[in-house]
């Protein structure tokens, strides 16, 4: 029964929940509909259709940005936390073409080719103006400050969000009569999923005077909080042959979180990890007593 097990490091980096995600897609869907808006008053015509969500790390999502393109570093939130918006080349000469008024409706697309400074600066101004769409957008009464700040030639060789960190990746369809591309934004998970969590909370329930005395008085009452590693089933020849340096293969998979009991009651699902010598657990959701 004697194996070596495989390290594992239980410390990563904190990922968005599906109640954060249902937020999000609401948050883009309502920006697609005043995105719509000023594309067509800066082009004259063209649909922005709304996202497709996907979540992996920044080196997947960042590798598979367009290829030649061209991508902006945009600050989210009053922690200006750093977030890419990117698209290719071919659909950054559409959209300078429309708006300068140099591409007729139904017109082939324009071959590739590089953009000049005064054609940069133009699409860096359409962005600009379409930053609004998502303030005005935010599901909440104090929307965050988005900030576009400076252009990322090849974006898809950026390191702008780290090597292997959780990220989120929207998706956006830019389509006109005969042309349709992505435009892309790419987020941190953990960022998005604090600025979610920090500003959009449902107001606390109103309480009688009796209710409160209660409420603080089970609030200093003690509960043991049991978190569980796993379990094995052993016949009883198998546990007298058990030493010292013996490995127990449990039913938990590193993959699925572990549980939290209060009262014997699950109630909390989380990941293992330590703060300083102290062996610590972070919860991720709460769980139901069917769970």
């Amino acid at each position: 029964m004697s194996t070596t097990p495989t390290p594992y490091d239980f410390r990563e980096r904190r990922r968005i929940s599906p109640a954060a995600i249902r937020v999000l897609e609401r948050w883009m869907s309502d920006a697609t509909t005043h995105g719509n808006d000023l594309l067509r008053q800066l082009c004259g015509s063209g649909e922005l259709r709304a996202p497709t969500l996907a979540t992996a790390d920044s080196r997947s999502h960042v590798g598979e940005l367009p290829e030649p393109g061209f991508g902006f570093e945009v600050h989210l939130g009053a922690e200006r936390d750093i977030s890419l918006v990117a698209l290719s080349q071919s659909l950054a000469l559409e959209l300078v073409g429309r708006i300068l008024g140099g591409r007729e409706p139904g017109a082939s697309p324009e071959a590739d080719r590089e953009l000049s400074r005064a054609e940069l600066a133009v699409l860096e101004m359409m962005l600009q103006q379409l930053l609004p769409a998502l303030v005005q957008a935010w599901p909440a009464d104090a929307p965050p400050q988005i900030a576009l700040t400076q252009v990322i030639e090849r974006p898809s060789r950026s390191r702008l969000l780290g090597h292997a960190q959780p990220t989120i990746k929207c998706d956006w369809t830019i389509a006109f009569e005969e042309f349709t591309a992505p435009l892309t934004w790419v987020l941190p998970q953990e960022a998005t999923a604090r600025l979610i969590d920090s500003s959009i909370v449902p107001p606390p329930p109103k309480l009688s005077q009796e209710s409160k005395s209660l409420t603080a008085l089970a609030r200093v009452l003690p509960m043991t909080a049991v978190v569980e590693l796993g379990s094995t089933d052993l016949k009883v020849s198998e546990i007298s042959r058990l030493q010292v340096g013996d490995v127990l293969l449990l039913n938990q998979s590193i993959l699925k979180p572990m549980v939290c009991r209060v009262a014997g009651q699950p109630k909390f699902g989380g990941h293992p990890g330590r703060v300083g010598t102290h062996r610590a657990f972070e919860i991720r959701g709460l769980l139901s007593d069917q769970d």
